[in-house]
């Protein structure tokens, strides 16, 4: 009931953005949809619809009075705008269409058009027999938020401050964008307010763009160039759209400034006031880690968060990141005191298959293998030696170079993953420096990304300062690849032969 109460908070705030009135208003704008062409196969649904043709969601004279609305709410500090969006940094500027439609009348007759005669419309036809967990004939669109986000390149510099996501805590990769996310809603439609001959970069990278990735070598060459480019709408006034819970990122906006529209699209049932189930998901999920602050002991907190994560899945059973988050949260529960054996192996292994079937699920998540490889790792150093604890170590690893992989071709797309990647490395690296593999271990920590090359001092220093996590995990990759250095040398040394 909690979670529907905040659906029905949210949809009343943007109360000034009309719903859906009807379900039968026929679509005219043309469009694409992209699917992924995996090696094997086609991915069942599309990762995104993109609009062409001479029928634009907005025309000139629209785009023209929405961002000069815009400008003026930023230019104005005493405008009284709030944010409910979760990523914000320096080089990012935001109004909600909300707030510019209810000052502007001119601007609330632009947006009632658009949204009733071309973006319901538009992704009803389009999205309305992709396969979800809700009877998308069953709900009628509202919007949860809507903002005219401005990525300004030359005004970036670090930090990304997050207001209500402590899981997501990225550094700067240079320019201006978002880090990877789901959104909060149900369909979520980007329209592009201005010429690309503005800005370089940007666009929307979806992490299942990766699907045939097998090396960082995969990005080079004319081959690769579309297959994992960002992807962006044709032109002004056109847009490209998705379904919320495909994990993506704003790729970073090197040159420039790229303004846009970004409509949250959510919806109602019909009979009754109800989140739909994707959003129902999404917002479980969110809900875990804030409700399970309340418990001192870290037991019940995991179990918490397990709950909710559990509730989550019921709502969207394929929702790879509930499962993902569940089995971390059984994780924790093993993890936080003394056990009975038989019921803490119990737990450790349930832990790992949802793990498992997460990484059947979201493949491309670099997060999720980071953990897999946690998983794996512990289970291995409590293994008793021989062929099944080998395989498990082998798996461990396979997890961990898999991580580094996504993460580091994330990267180079644009994508901002600098804390990930580099956590990733360094519990890899203290995986492998555990099996007094040091050389091999020191070679791994050195592709910790937040970290400058050594002076001739042998001090270093961590470019991401600003950035608390990202210094941290650099500042003890960079301890750990020194000790590792130190005992490499040092068995060099003992097998050496002497001299006499």
């Amino acid at each position: 009931k909690s979670i529907d109460d905040e659906h029905a908070r949210d949809v009343e705030a943007c109360s000034s953005l009309p719903a859906e009135i009807d379900t039968i208003t026929p679509n005219h704008i043309d469009y694409d949809r992209i699917y992924v062409r995996s090696n094997e196969d086609v991915m069942q649904r599309p990762i995104a619809i993109r609009t062409h043709g001479p029928n634009p969601v907005l025309n000139a004279s629209s785009i023209q009075l929405i961002r000069s609305a815009a400008e003026r709410a930023w230019f104005n500090p005493n405008s009284g705008a709030t944010s409910r969006f979760t990523y914000q940094r320096k080089g990012n500027s935001e109004a909600h269409l909300n707030d510019l439609a209810s000052a502007d009348a001119s601007v609330q007759s632009v947006v009632d058009e658009m949204l009733r005669s071309k973006v319901y419309p538009l992704i009803r036809d389009a999205f309305g027999s992709v396969d979800v967990v809700d009877d998308i004939s069953s709900l009628r669109f509202c919007v949860y938020d809507s903002l005219v986000i401005r990525y300004n390149a030359t005004e970036a510099n670090a930090g990304l401050l997050l207001s209500n996501n402590e899981d997501e805590d990225t550094s700067r990769i240079g320019g201006a964008g978002q880090p990877l996310h789901r959104d909060l809603g149900l369909i979520s439609v980007n329209i592009m307010l201005n010429s690309d001959e503005e800005f370089e970069g940007g666009g929307t990278f979806f992490e299942n763009q990766f699907i045939n990735l097998q090396s960082l070598q995969d990005l080079d060459g004319e081959g690769a160039s579309n297959e994992y480019q960002p992807l962006k709408p044709c032109s002004p006034g056109h847009c490209l759209s998705h379904l919320s819970c495909e994990r993506h990122a704003g790729s970073s906006t090197r040159w420039g400034v790229r303004d846009i529209l970004v409509i949250f699209v959510t919806a109602t049932r019909v009979d009754q006031s109800l989140a739909p189930m994707l959003e129902r998901s999404a917002r479980l999920k969110g809900t875990a880690r804030r409700e399970s602050l309340n418990f001192e002991s870290q037991a019940e907190s995991a179990l918490c968060r397990a709950t909710y994560q559990r509730l989550a899945i019921d709502s969207a059973p394929f929702d790879g990141e509930a499962w993902h988050y569940l089995g971390m949260a059984l994780r924790d529960y093993c993890l936080s005191g003394p056990r009975q054996k038989d019921n803490a192996d119990t737990v450790q292994q349930v832990s790992l298959d949802c793990l498992r079937y997460a990484a059947q699920l979201t493949p491309r998540d670099g997060r999720l293998f980071n953990n897999l490889g946690l998983s794996l790792g512990q289970i291995y150093m409590q293994s008793e030696p021989g062929v099944e604890a080998d395989e498990i170590c082998c798996q461990a690893r396979q997890s961990y170079e898999k991580a580094a992989l996504l993460h580091g071709a994330s990267e180079i797309v644009g994508c901002d993953v600098g804390h990930e990647h580099d956590a990733s490395i360094l519990n890899h690296g203290l995986f492998v420096a555990n099996l007094d593999q040091f050389e091999e271990a020191a070679r791994i920590l050195s592709g910790i990304t937040g970290l400058q090359d050594e002076k001739e001092d042998g001090s270093s220093e961590i470019r991401s300062k600003e950035q608390h996590t990202h210094s941290r995990i650099a500042s003890d990759a960079l301890s750990l690849r020194r000790y590792c250095e130190e005992q490499a040398k040092k068995m060099d040394s003992s097998t050496c032969p002497s001299s006499e």
